[in-house]
């Protein structure tokens, strides 16, 4: 599937199940998804965060929706990563999310600073 199709159709069922089912089992089923997989990542992981964000758009990095799509699109390679869910010091938004491949933070929110509450 090409990776715009795929991008796109993750974002869709991930907006859908945050409305139907709410974040916490959306998570726990993205969770299950990223629990399988066990491939390196490295580079890779790297250049779909830059595909999510680019198709997504500059406010993607630092979203739930965004972070949940991408830990999918991780996932569907084998690429074991986590959520993560933390607060910037001094922000207009309250909480921000992103994704953790390894030691390596990909989409972050873009702000140095940031404390991790919780990995998912």
């Amino acid at each position: 599937m090409p990776m715009r199709r795929e991008i796109f159709l993750t974002r869709l069922r991930v907006r859908g199940s945050l409305l139907l089912l709410g974040l916490d089992r959306t998570v726990r089923r993205a969770q299950a998804r990223t629990g399988k997989a066990g491939a390196p990542a490295g580079a890779d992981a790297r250049a779909l965060a830059g595909a999510v964000e680019s198709l997504m758009g500059p406010r993607a990095p630092g979203s739930v929706t965004g972070s949940l799509v991408l830990l999918e699109v991780l996932a569907r390679r084998g690429i074991a990563a986590r959520l993560c869910v933390g607060v910037l010091p001094v922000s207009e938004l309250p909480a921000s999310a992103w994704v953790e491949v390894g030691d390596e933070r990909l989409f972050e929110p873009g702000a140095e600073g940031v404390l991790r509450i919780v990995r998912l």
